[in-house]
């Protein structure tokens, strides 16, 4: 049975997301300080989808480890590599190939930075079909952590010890914060042993190698990516975790310690803004995550929680319109493709900002542009839902997944 206040939640994180891809995506009060900033602090969609994924598969049917991985990694996967290959197919139409030598190069490179590398170069037009992408490798990395912190959270009982994790991520994004510099410490090192007297470059001498087969035309940057991509797994692993205390939350009240917490994590937020010097700006603090980040995103959460009820109501009232709740129905089944697929939304809407509404009232603007992007989105998870039934190859699901 489902569990109704969870698919409202799941509803309201992804029509979040949509909202803060309008008010950035197309460029709203991107150039005036204050309204950027204040549009900075609505910036909780993301961290609010990861904490229903860990609260829906903790109360899912218990699964072995490769059942779980196949199912959740089916999820992202089959959906993604559709869109993927949708846009390399627009991409080889709409760019002009001197000869065949060069598309079979786009060809390799292209399928290479979607299917493998999960970097999305070689697209057409704008990067705004990418934008949203980082999601996919984060997710994944997440999911594999997920019944590790699942089994965790289940064999302890007393809450002081199922919060270990969540103190220990919180502090790895604290620490990940920081340049270490640990690549470089650990070769300086090595020289002191007389070990590595020269400088190598195995690293560019491999990538070197590999671009004699054409497969790796980029500076790939793995070391920065493995750094950062910690960072993302770190902060919203955090959330996930959290997500496994959801039942626990909302059957057991207590609004007293939710304010407390929200105040304590607000106060921090703006005292780290004011004395340590930290961007109030929390776009700048949410790609990679910091711990100004998190605080922040946990504070946000908790205020959620304490309208929880108010908010439940009204999405409620809202659904008792037909056509609306349609609209939120699309959002609660289909969010993952609507997350994958809603760009091919904003290219449309970007036409119509720059062909239609120029020289309009920014504000004007914005909430048609809402107004437009929150139930054509929903429009296109419904047409591309298709793609989350799309069979595992030799693999039968057992009932009651």
């Amino acid at each position: 049975m489902r569990n109704e206040k969870l698919d409202m939640f799941r509803g309201l994180a992804m029509i979040w997301v949509i909202f803060n891809h309008t008010t950035y995506w197309l460029g709203f009060y991107y150039y005036t300080h204050w309204p950027a900033i204040i549009k900075s602090w609505l910036l909780i969609g993301t961290q609010l989808f990861f904490f229903i994924a860990g609260a829906s598969n903790g109360m899912a049917r218990k699964k072995n480890l490769p059942e779980f991985y196949l199912i959740r990694f089916k999820r992202i996967l089959f959906p993604y590599w559709v869109y993927a290959l949708i846009c390399i197919i627009i991409t080889c139409f709409t760019i002009h190939f001197t000869s065949s030598s060069h598309f079979f190069y786009f060809i390799k490179a292209a399928l290479y930075s979607w299917f493998i590398a999960f970097n999305h170069q070689w697209c057409w037009g704008t990067g705004m079909v990418s934008w949203a992408l980082w999601f996919v490798s984060v997710y994944l990395l997440v999911m594999l952590l997920f019944p590790f912190l699942r089994k965790f959270y289940e064999k302890f009982i007393t809450l002081k010890i199922r919060i270990i994790p969540l103190v220990l991520l919180a502090i790895l994004v604290f620490l990940l914060q920081f340049e270490w510099g640990i690549g470089e410490k650990l070769l300086g090192h090595s020289k002191m042993v007389f070990l590595l007297p020269f400088e190598w470059s195995i690293g560019e001498k491999l990538l070197g190698h590999s671009k004699m087969v054409s497969l790796l035309p980029f500076e790939w940057g793995i070391g920065e990516r493995l750094l950062e991509h910690s960072k993302m797994v770190s902060f919203y692993a955090f959330f996930t975790y959290l997500g496994l205390f959801f039942t626990e939350i909302f059957e057991k009240r207590k609004t007293g310690i939710a304010i407390i917490i929200a105040s304590i994590c607000m106060v921090a937020t703006v005292l780290s803004i004011i004395f340590l010097n930290q961007s109030p700006n929390m776009q700048a603090n949410k790609f990679p995550p910091n711990f100004l980040f998190l605080i922040y995103s946990l504070g946000f959460l908790t205020i959620l929680y304490i309208f929880s009820d108010s908010i439940f109501k009204f999405i409620t009232y809202i659904k008792k319109n037909t056509i609306l709740n349609w609209i939120y129905t699309q959002y609660v089944k289909h969010g993952v493709t609507i997350f994958l697929f809603h760009p091919f939304v904003f290219l449309l809407l970007v036409w119509l900002q720059k062909s239609i509404f120029h020289g309009v009232r920014e504000i004007i603007v914005l909430i048609v542009m809402l107004l437009l992007s929150i139930p054509l989105s929903a429009v296109i998870g419904y047409l591309f839902s298709w793609v989350e039934k799309i069979p595992i190859p030799f693999y039968k699901p057992k009932k009651n997944i």
